[in-house]
């Protein structure tokens, strides 16, 4: 029997080692290059404190089709007013039930927090309305300005304008709008929008000077809007990223968005997408923004 050299033994464990080391690089590389599961992306920016008495954090929620039939869950009830009590100020979107009922039960839930519905629209039999908590303590609105009926029947749900003051300040911190963008007409929507921005001078608001967030399911992406060649806002921060995800399901699409003019943006502190949604909750997560009271 041939006896194997020392210098044989070498050269095959040589190569038994690149083998395996190979194997592991190919192996390791494929849980990243095969895997089609949905990304998470961290957007929370963690040096943000959100209880802070110099800021206040403004949410935008889609509870998606949210009535009756939610609100008879009362675990589902206690998981939206869980997640809404770490915000000062919610825009929800997509209140369905006709009575209110619905949307006065989850306010029940949240005794700190004062609530606010704009008129019912759309065009068909379905017709939403937008809803407002706000955190007593902590802010108070001093303009509610609902654009709906709309004369020229610009949008399917027109937008609703809040102005924000500290809780103890007479003195204007913000103008948010409102928008649930109809999905098919998402660009043609938010260009209204934009040109409404422009011309509304209400009671002394400027689109360029006063401090102006324009929040909620826009339907800015995907298949609904082109978010490689934009059109409109080009010179307002969009806060919420084109690659970012705010949908609980299979889609990866960043519908939910929050715009700042230059003047807001200066008091602009860190936003997030709130993740402990579920997707019996909503098919959209919860998205935030922290804002500087000075």
């Amino acid at each position: 029997m041939a006896r194997i050299s020392n210098k044989n033994i070498l050269i095959l464990f040589i190569i038994t080692l690149f083998l395996l080391i190979l194997l592991i690089v190919i192996f390791d590389s494929g849980n990243y290059i095969g895997d089609n599961s949905k990304p998470e992306i961290s957007t929370i920016e963690n040096n943000v404190d959100k209880s802070s008495n110099e800021s206040i954090t403004i949410a935008a929620w889609n509870l998606q089709v949210f009535g009756e039939s939610k609100a008879k869950n009362s675990s589902l009830l206690v998981g939206y007013s869980s997640i809404i009590k770490k915000y000062d100020i919610v825009f929800v979107q997509e209140i369905r039930d006709e009575n209110g009922s619905a949307f006065a039960q989850l306010c029940s839930l949240l005794p700190e927090y004062s609530c606010i519905t704009s008129s019912r629209a759309g065009r068909t039999s379905i017709k939403e309305e937008y809803g407002v908590i706000i955190k007593k303590d902590k802010v108070s609105i001093a303009q509610f300005i609902d654009f709906n009926p709309d004369p020229l029947n610009r949008w399917e749900r027109p937008p609703l304008l809040v102005e924000i003051k500290g809780s103890n300040s007479n003195s204007s911190m913000v103008w948010v709008y409102v928008l649930h963008a109809k999905p098919s007409d998402a660009t043609n929507e938010l260009k209204q929008l934009e040109d409404l921005v422009i011309l509304n001078n209400y009671n002394g608001l400027s689109w360029n000077s006063s401090n102006l967030i324009i929040l909620g399911d826009l339907n800015a992406d995907c298949s609904f809007f082109d978010t490689e060649n934009k059109t409109v806002f080009l010179n307002w921060k969009w806060i919420i990223k084109d690659d970012e995800d705010t949908t609980t399901g299979k889609s990866n699409c960043a519908y939910d968005r929050i715009l700042m003019n230059e003047p807001a943006y200066s008091k602009y502190l860190g936003y997030g997408i709130d993740k402990n949604v579920t997707i019996e909750m909503s098919d959209h997560y919860l998205i935030w923004v922290n804002y500087s009271y000075s």
